[in-house]
């Protein structure tokens, strides 16, 4: 075979190799991506539903810690009438308990029962698991899963206490089968065809869908991730059919949701569009053989004529390549190739000087990087130490005050409980003795948490869920200093966060928005969250008085801080946890009169959206 119809194969075969290797890399990247954003699709609807159980859950917990906590339940007197109103009306109007709720005593009779028909007056629960517990925590609210009679029951008992002491136990029991809260999260907008399951972490099904159950290799897959208390998903083959498994722990309870759907459902226009992408390849694939062919064929023959006249090249040898009278491509490049033989030829001299020079130049600088580097890091070192010993001086200052504050209050308290004081006066003391170790965890879990490096795993969250949590987690803090609360939203706004931690920086903000705004006329802290332009905006507003001028330009440094109680790390791992999320907060006056603060976050996670950008 003659080298030029070898060359012509050649390259005809190189450019088939390119388009069909392209087409083939092309098509797998297709189907990875494909599987990758089903898996995630379902797992963030998997984790959207299981937020759902676990905050409804909340929502509960908090409806019985309310009933429990009312005036009108005082089982130390005989007269049952106020108790039987109160869980009457409080059984009509839960959205949660549409079992049963019970009261108890202090010794685990059942002392009243809504609906009253159900049979439970009487019973005696001393030695039931649940009971045992809430008696011995007066103040917690326990969730049951295990024990009960039929799936899909879950117990919530808390303990009803009086004067630090508990004197009986509240239980209300929700059915996830027949109630409106917790089931439109487990069956709502599904296919048909997908298998829903509500696990304990020993596996048990406490609910699942009506059609087939999820299948065993579905249920250990699932209960090995939940172990690790990680949401996922992955593309599993059960029982000859590919299925997407998607997972996420409800977070109370220890319970896991687990959906389960056959592939070819979740996307089915997706092998349409790859038998497409199949085709398209193989059709440029077969152009790109024949152009190939063709194009290599043509320039073979004017390639190897040229080959002949400048095969001494290689030598530099400008005799072995001789002048040409010729006016086409080859003719111009063997004038261009002999003229820079001449211009080699006239600057190896200079090249070989120039390549001395630098030499020595080279040595000279790195002598010179070498003494700046060494003075640099000298600089640098005395820098962070002297940094270093200014926040230990710092915390130490703050620190040492705080614990002596707090062990004068204490050695006061221990003087009054070594006394014969009368007995609101030693349970004053206690008080103060709890108060004060309260106080000084608080100060230590503040402190950890600004040391500690946020670790951040996002989610597409929307805003609405971080105000709803936000709020609940202050509330508490503002009525207790009469400060009204007001949380707005404006549309929809969504972003990619860790939602644990931005929880953490809108209470710090909240929080301190109601110190500054507590003891003013008509106190209010109102926060607003809009989107705006791929950013989301959110504004915290007070009618306190502001922040004062001196402390301005430090404010968001720790332990700086106006307030005598506060230790001024609140707004410094507020601002950490933003900018960790590549966000920031700013200092503005507020039309409420007091100080605003405004956190700008984008909706997208900017590394991820760099990441794409460098991947295409």
């Amino acid at each position: 075979m003659r080298i030029a119809t070898k060359t012509a194969l050649a390259f005809a075969a190189f450019a088939a190799l390119c388009v069909g290797g392209s087409g083939l890399l092309l098509i797998d990247e297709f189907e990875d991506g494909l599987f990758e954003a089903l898996r995630d699709r379902q797992r963030l609807l998997v984790s959207n539903r299981a937020l759902v159980l676990r905050e409804n859950l909340a929502l509960a917990s908090g409806e019985i810690e309310r009933v429990a906590a009312m005036a009108e339940i005082d089982l130390e007197d005989e007269d049952l009438g106020p108790e039987q109103r109160l869980m009457a009306q409080a059984y009509q109007q839960t959205s949660f308990f549409n079992r049963q709720m019970e009261l108890y005593g202090a010794h685990g009779r059942c002392r009243w029962a809504e609906p009253h028909d159900g049979g439970r007056v009487g019973v005696d629960a001393s030695r039931e698991a649940w009971f045992i517990a809430a008696s011995r925590a007066p103040y917690e609210t326990r969730v049951y899963t295990e024990g009960t009679d039929e799936g899909g029951l879950v117990d919530l008992v808390t303990p009803v206490t009086r004067d630090g002491r508990v004197v009986g136990v509240l239980r209300g029991v929700v059915d996830l089968h027949g109630d409106l809260m917790f089931s439109p999260a487990l069956h709502d907008d599904l296919q048909p065809s997908t298998r829903v399951a509500l696990l304990t972490d020993s596996g048990r099904a406490m609910l699942r869908s009506e059609g087939p159950e999820i299948a065993p290799a579905e249920r250990a897959v699932a209960l090995r991730a939940l172990s690790t208390d990680q949401a996922g998903a992955v593309v599993m083959d059960v029982d000859g059919e590919p299925r997407v498994v998607a997972w996420a722990p409800v977070g109370r309870a220890d319970l896991g949701l687990v959906f389960s759907w056959p592939l070819h459902e979740l996307d089915e226009s997706a092998e349409r569009h790859l038998r497409s992408l199949t085709l398209s390849m193989s059709v440029v694939g077969a152009l790109a053989l024949l152009t190939g062919f063709v194009v290599a064929r043509l320039l073979t023959g004017p390639l190897q004529r040229l080959a002949a006249q400048v095969r001494g090249v290689h030598t530099r040898s400008l005799e072995r390549l001789p002048r040409t009278e010729r006016r086409d491509e080859i003719g111009d490049v063997q004038r261009a190739l002999r003229a820079l033989l001449e211009m080699l030829d006239a600057r190896e001299v200079e090249i070989t000087e120039d390549r001395d020079r630098i030499a020595e130049l080279a040595t000279q600088l790195e002598e010179r990087v070498e003494e700046r580097t060494a003075e640099l890091r000298e600089a640098q070192d005395a820098l962070v130490q002297a940094e270093r010993l200014a926040a230990i001086g710092r915390a130490g200052t703050v620190l040492g005050h705080e614990i002596r504050n707090t062990l004068n209050a204490v050695s006061v308290a221990m003087d009054t409980l070594g006394t014969d004081a009368d007995r609101d006066e030693h349970e004053t003391a206690r008080r103060l003795v709890r108060g004060e170790i309260t106080r000084m965890r608080k100060l230590s879990d503040e402190l950890i948490d600004y040391a500690r490096e946020p670790a951040l795993e996002r989610v597409m969250t929307p805003v609405a869920d971080l105000f709803e949590i936000a709020g609940l987690l202050v509330e508490d803090h503002a009525r207790e200093h009469g400060v009204q609360v007001e949380l707005d939203l404006e549309g929809e706004p969504r972003a990619s966060v860790d939602p644990d931690r931005m929880h953490t920086a809108l209470v710090n903000l909240l929080r301190n928005a109601v110190d500054a705004a507590a003891g003013g006329a008509a106190p209010r802290v109102r926060a607003t969250a809009r989107s705006d332009d791929g950013r989301v905006r959110i504004l915290v507003d007070d009618t306190g008085a502001g922040v004062a001028e001196s402390i301005r330009e430090r404010l968001f440094q720790p332990f700086v801080t106006s307030r005598r109680q506060g230790l001024g790390l609140g707004l410094a791992i507020a601002d950490r946890l933003v900018r960790a999320h590549g966000g920031t907060i700013e200092l503005d006056a507020s039309p409420l009169g007091g100080a605003r603060f405004v956190v700008t976050i984008p909706v997208e996670d900017p590394a991820a959206h760099l990441a794409a950008e460098e991947a295409t």
